[in-house]
């Protein structure tokens, strides 16, 4: 049990186990990535590699392709948003603003998106209730 916990707290092994966090969340930054490199690139491929990224992120913090990552999601949810918008399905694009925003993330684009989905909210609620 002593050997166990001297290993535990030696930096040897401190430096391995950052290693293998670093080496894991690679792999998750390489299929968010690869989630992302989808033709085309759609609702489920974003919303994969979104919880590829947050995987990497729960693992190791300061994995570095996770800055990039993130700014390739930025740019998938500007994309993937104004599709969803395109074919008339603002639940689905607010969805995505929606785990956007529970990332913090932003972008000219995307605000100008978060109004537009408002807007198209708004704008069907107001017709659900004159058809009732």
């Amino acid at each position: 049990q002593a050997r166990l916990e001297q290993l535990l707290i030696t930096p040897g092994s401190l430096e391995e186990r950052e290693r293998t966090r670093l080496e894991q969340a690679a792999q998750y930054i390489a299929q968010a990535n690869t989630d992302l490199g989808r033709d085309p690139q759609d609702f489920r491929a974003v919303d994969a590699a979104t919880e590829q990224y947050d995987k990497a992120r729960s693992v190791a913090s300061s994995a570095p392709g996770l800055p990039s990552l993130e700014e390739r999601l930025v740019n998938a949810y500007v994309v993937t948003v104004r599709a969803e918008l395109d074919q008339q399905d603002s639940k689905r694009a607010a969805k995505l603003l929606s785990v956007a925003h529970k990332h913090r993330w932003t972008s000219p684009e995307l605000d100008q998106l978060d109004s537009a989905v408002a807007t198209r909210g708004a704008t069907a609620s107001l017709k659900e209730a004159a058809a009732h």
